[in-house]
């Protein structure tokens, strides 16, 4: 049975917490046990049926779908009217587009 309404909205809060977590260990350099909690994260909002925010969706490699922090195993290019973001793990791509505005 998924969870509903309060119980719903704290599991959303302690998967945020874990993934922020998360990528502060990563950047630290314990990358090891960074992708035990990101992988922890991912399995509560999974379960809870939660949509993740944009920018903690960012935080996984779309090709891979491990933890890729951007700065440490994520590059960012910036393109004619878009952000190209370049996973250091297996060489996957990802193509945002900028409105220019």
């Amino acid at each position: 049975m998924r969870p509903k309404g309060r119980a719903r909205g704290r599991l959303r809060g302690v998967a945020i917490d874990a993934l922020i977590d998360a990528a502060a260990l990563a950047h630290s350099g314990e990358e090891g046990l960074a992708a035990v909690k990101a992988s922890y994260a991912k399995r509560i909002f999974e379960k809870a049926n939660i949509k993740k925010p944009y920018e903690y969706r960012l935080i996984y490699c779309r090709k891979c779908k491990k933890i890729s922090p951007i700065g440490i195993s994520r590059r960012i290019r910036l393109r004619k009217g878009r952000i190209v973001f370049r996973c250091e793990i297996c060489d996957g791509v990802y193509r945002k587009m900028v409105s220019k505005s």
